[in-house]
Order: C-alpha cells, then sequence, then structure tokens
C-alpha cells in the first residue's frame, strides 16, 4: 500500500469522521469539495454538517446508519475515556465501511495495542497519543468477519 495515496486528500474522495463532535472538522472537509460523513453520539453537529451528512449514532446500536455508503478514508479520535475503544476497528470491518484500500486511522493512548489486528499497517506516536493505522487488504478480509 502507498503511503502517499493518503497524504492528501482530494475534492471526490468518501471520507467518516467517527466521533465528529460538534462537526467542525467534518465541515471543512465538505467545504473542500470532499465528500464526508460525520457519526457521534450527540447531535451537536447539526448547526455544523448537513443533515444527509451527519448522523446521531451510538456505536452499540447494530444499524449502522450509512448502510449504502463506502469510505476511502475513516478517522476516529474518540474521548480517551470510552470504555469499548478497542472494538472501534472491529466494527469498522464488520460493517465493511472501507473501499479495498481504504484506510481506518484511530486516535488513541497507550493502553491500547493494536499491532495484532489482522488489518493493522502502521502506527505513530507522538507523546501520549497514538494514531494507528488499519488499511483494508483483501487479504485480511476473512478474519475481520470471524
Amino acid at each position: 500500500v502507498s503511503q502517499s495515496r493518503y497524504t492528501s486528500l482530494k475534492k471526490g474522495d468518501k471520507i467518516l469522521d467517527i466521533g465528529c463532535g460538534d462537526g467542525v472538522i467534518t465541515k471543512c472537509f465538505i467545504d473542500l469539495g470532499i465528500d464526508a460523513y460525520g457519526i457521534d453520539i450527540s447531535s451537536s453537529s447539526k448547526p455544523n454538517i448537513p443533515s444527509k451528512k451527519f448522523k446521531s449514532h451510538n456505536l452499540n446500536e447494530t444499524k449502522y446508519p450509512f448502510k449504502d455508503e463506502k469510505f476511502d478514508f475513516i478517522f476516529a479520535g474518540p474521548p480517551y475515556a470510552l470504555g469499548n475503544i478497542e472494538d472501534l476497528p472491529k466494527w469498522v470491518f464488520q460493517q465493511e465501511l472501507l473501499n479495498e484500500e481504504g484506510w481506518f486511522v484511530l486516535e488513541h493512548t497507550p493502553r491500547n495495542d493494536f499491532r495484532e489486528h489482522p488489518f493493522f499497517h502502521a502506527e505513530r506516536k507522538y507523546g501520549t497519543t497514538i494514531f494507528t493505522i488499519f488499511v483494508n487488504r483483501n487479504s485480511a478480509s476473512d478474519h475481520a468477519k470471524g
């Protein structure tokens, strides 16, 4: 997988911001012409994101709100106190949210280690913040469903 593919997002790319909060970052992507969507447990994003691009959603719910959408890039920067952060990669891949070779970037603390995940690609550490990169590779797809 070429890392240069995601050094910059371009107009027409489709992204999902999980835990988008007030939606300001998602709105910035939309303003740049990127097909951006946001989900968050609260509805505080509503003033910033068009209604068809934002859904108030609890990740513990089984019904995913953008069921017909697949994404090139997904970012999740959930609250560090989130108790089930380790379930996010499993949820993303079970829902089959990424296009082939799509990236999922998860922001977390050192208390979580995803290096053994079948879709793990790399991690970047910045003090006590870690960004783990997962890539939707066809060879790992059978592992995500099990």
